[in-house]
């Protein structure tokens, strides 16, 4: 029987190395509502801050539950997703739009203090350390940590994976989604 263990999320992200999406599961499908829904809750803890009220913001926030099966695999830690997976898909979709605001922002050459350039920087590792698998690189390839089912996989390497501007990236998403199109209805 396995056994039941509460993690917290930060925990959960910088010990895991790979947590991958069964293929018995269905195709990311959140829409505006959903997502929104959870922009809020993190807006939320944000708010808590800005009004000093860290006792809150720091406190244990509920933004939902995800249930893994957790499998060794050659020394590594790897989770299937039984219960979460749309969340977490956002979550990280999220973190990388963020990482790809900062390093838009950076290449805008703005003059900025060596502490805001600093924090900056130190941002971008955050969300890497969020995303990629620091503990397995393959040929200097930054592996990422979550690993979408097989409908998915192309759209989030596209959005998550790909280092390159936003133009670029709607300008891709665009491109796939007519291909989808007349693929799937032509």
């Amino acid at each position: 029987m396995s056994e039941k263990i509460t993690i917290n999320f930060k925990k959960l992200m910088s010990e895991t190395q790979i947590i991958e999406v069964p293929k018995y599961q269905r195709e990311y499908s959140w829409n505006s509502e959903q997502i929104n829904q959870l922009l809020n809750d993190i807006d939320s803890i944000n708010i808590d801050i800005q009004n000093n009220d860290m006792r809150s913001a720091t406190s244990h926030h509920f933004l939902g539950l995800l249930v893994l099966i957790e499998e060794r695999t050659e020394g590594k830690n790897i989770y299937s997703i039984v219960d979460g997976q749309q969340r977490l898909s956002t979550l990280l979709l999220i973190a990388s739009t963020m990482k790809d605001f900062i390093i838009e922002f950076i290449k805008q050459g703005i003059s900025l203090n060596n502490n805001t350039t600093n924090k900056l920087h130190e941002s971008i590792r955050w969300y890497d350390d969020f995303i990629f698998n620091q503990k397995e690189h393959q040929f200097d390839k930054k592996k990422p940590k979550f690993i979408p089912n097989h409908n998915d996989k192309h759209m989030f390497d596209l959005l998550v994976l790909l280092e390159s501007s936003f133009d670029e990236k709607k300008a891709k998403v665009e491109n796939l989604n007519k291909k989808y199109l007349k693929k799937k209805y032509f």
